[in-house]
């Protein structure tokens, strides 16, 4: 049996002066129902919770959109054409956080030629999921390495050295992208701490 219809907002990303952030740009009405498997949302880190959203008639959606339903954001992993009014769309459960990149930019102070300072480059909505974490034994410290993965939507393009400050999470550093998604970009990103 479907889940009644609800109402869900569409939202779109917008972006001012560097400043990226998602906008309601509409709604539907659509039965969503939860599924206990997990969404795999991210080709580089671990799922998040699933839902599917079954809607009519279709709306005028692509990957490149998010909804919010209940609250929550669903970020858009599938969509599938179920006859000509009907269309199943598929959907990770996450929180997007707030993030800010900074990048070594040559510095514009001609005394100094060869100097490079950090500039704020961007600010932009992100999923975090995490990579991996280990422990490394150094003499005569430990290092503790802990890697995640930014999931950002395909217009946020970081570079590799950038670093990120993740809204609650601390400063990553942008070590390894993976642009290939048409509707998307991932970007491994590590934190180190000496234990």
């Amino acid at each position: 049996m479907e889940a009644p219809k609800e109402k869900l907002q569409i939202l779109t990303l917008s972006e001012t002066d560097g400043v990226f952030s998602w906008r309601e740009a509409g709604e539907i009405w659509a039965s969503v129902t939860l599924e206990s498997k997990a969404n795999l949302f991210s080709r580089v880190g671990i799922g998040a919770r699933s839902a599917v959203i079954v809607t009519v008639p279709r709306p005028d959606l692509t990957l490149f959109a998010a909804l919010r339903w209940r609250g929550e954001h669903l970020f858009l992993t599938e969509i599938l054409d179920r006859g000509p009014a009907r269309m199943e769309i598929r959907a990770a459960r996450v929180t997007p956080r707030g993030c800010v990149a900074s990048r070594a930019v040559k510095s514009e102070d001609r005394t100094r030629p060869a100097a490079y300072e950090n500039r704020k480059v961007m600010r932009f909505p992100a999923c975090i999921t995490e990579k991996w974490m280990g422990f490394t034994q150094r003499e005569p410290q430990g290092e503790l390495s802990e890697t995640v993965v930014l999931v950002t939507p395909k217009a946020v393009d970081l570079k590799i050295g950038d670093v990120v400050e993740v809204e609650g999470l601390g400063r990553y550093a942008v070590r390894v992208p993976h642009r290939l998604d048409e509707y998307k970009n991932e970007f491994e990103a590590e934190k180190v701490q000496e234990a």
